[in-house]
Formats: structure tokens, sequence, C-alpha cells
């Protein structure tokens, strides 16, 4: 009973986050006021032809991987050893520490993950369906092949709450997952806004950085921190064209 109720928890705190997530952070609206801040020169998706077709092969692309996702999440709810208790509730400096462990970790493996997708046969079999999008809008963000999915993105965030294991509260568990969505949905937002608080963290990747990787298609593989690219040298020709923009 402990279990199936945890098992519930997860799945409706999973599905209905990241749905709600990804909806609130579509951009269809060409207001002035947010126009200012649009990253690419180039048309919206929207605006280009081929649209239609592309929205209908995302919407089904979220409906399979979204199925996908439920099933991973029920299947490793057997497993599930985080702490669930009231009574136990993480202090402020467990769920920072935690948090950021998780974070490092998500953005190495991503890192290394992504490059691999990159590679010849990697990328025509796989990853060039994410690259549809070369101007990025929130809701590309998940846009993948399952095998992207999974190896690319779900194992990356889920890794450092399972290594934890009990060690985790589900509440910092779902804090973190909450980051990451509106990460993600954030550097594939085509926005660079200055409130966005990535641009501020040191070292810190944001929107500008992701969408520099989808417009020109090379470098710039990590998720949330840059010392990687910076210390295997791929993020060389972002820096090329900021300098030339200063």
């Amino acid at each position: 009973m402990v279990l199936k109720y945890r098992k519930d928890i997860i799945l409706c705190n999973f599905t209905l986050g990241n749905t709600l997530a990804k909806l609130s952070f579509n951009k269809w609206l060409n207001h002035p006021f947010f126009e200012q801040y649009k990253i690419e020169k180039q048309n919206w998706p929207w605006l280009t032809n081929g649209w239609n077709q592309l929205l209908a092969d995302t919407l089904k692309n979220q409906l399979y991987n979204g199925l996908l996702a439920v099933l991973m999440v029920s299947v490793s709810c057997q497993f599930v050893t985080s702490r669930f208790d009231l009574d136990d509730f993480p202090s402020y400096l467990e769920i920072i520490w935690q948090i950021t462990f998780f974070t490092i970790l998500e953005d190495f493996l991503f890192y290394v993950s992504h490059r691999v997708l990159h590679t010849p046969f990697f990328y025509k079999n796989i990853h060039k369906q994410h690259h549809r999008y070369n101007v990025t809008i929130s809701i590309a963000a998940e846009y993948a092949h399952p095998f992207e999915y999974i190896f690319g993105n779900v194992i990356p965030v889920m890794a450092g709450p399972t290594l934890l294991g009990a060690k985790v509260h589900h509440a910092t568990t779902l804090l973190y997952l909450g980051i990451a969505i509106h990460k993600t949905l954030s550097d594939h937002s085509g926005y660079i806004f200055p409130w966005d608080v990535y641009q501020y963290l040191p070292m810190g990747t944001d929107s500008d950085f992701h969408s520099f990787h989808h417009s020109h298609n090379v470098g710039n593989f990590a998720a949330t921190f840059s010392y990687l690219d910076t210390l295997f040298g791929t993020s060389i020709d972002y820096y090329k064209r900021k300098k030339l923009e200063n």
C-alpha cells in the first residue's frame, strides 16, 4: 500500500508538473516587449514553411516520450529508496548541497552524452531529430528520439537522486526536477531576458549559449555550466562570435 501510494505521488508530480511547465513556457505571442529579447534574427518556427508538420511531429513525440517516462517512473518506483516522511524533512543545507551535487553530475553526463550524439552515426540516426529546430522554442526542449530522451535526458537528470538513494528526501528531488525542467525550457525559449538568473551563475550557461548550438549546430554541449566546453575547446566558435558582436 505504501509503495503504491508513493508511486501515485511520483507519477502525479511528474506528469502534471512536466505538462504544466511546458505549457507555461511556450512562446506564441509576438509582442514587442518580448521580441526585443529574441536571440536569433531568423523567423520563429511557426512563421516558416513546414511548421504544421513539425508541430504535429513534436506533439506526437511529446506524447510518446511522456508515456515512456511514465512507464520508466512506474517501474523505477519498485526500487524507490528516497525518504517521504514529513518528520524527517530535509534542512536547507541538505537541500542545497544535494541539488548542487545533482546538477554538477547531470551537467557532466549530459555533456558526455551530447557529444556522443553529435558523432556522425548518432547524429544522423538519433540526434538530428532534435535539431529540426534551428531556432528554438520551449516545446522543442524534449523533442527527441526515444533513445536520446532516455540516455541523454532522463538518465543524466535522475543519476544524482538515484545514487544518493535514501539520503534524499522526495521533496528535494521534486524541487531539483522543477529547476531542471525550468532550465531546459529557458534554454530553448529563444529569448535571453535580463532577469534570466542562469546568465548570472558562475560559469553558467544561458539560453543564448544553447541557442548558438542550435543555430550553428556546433559546440556548446553542456547543460548548466560552461567549464567543460571551455576545458575541451567546444565553445571556441561561440566566444569568437560574442567577441565580434562586442
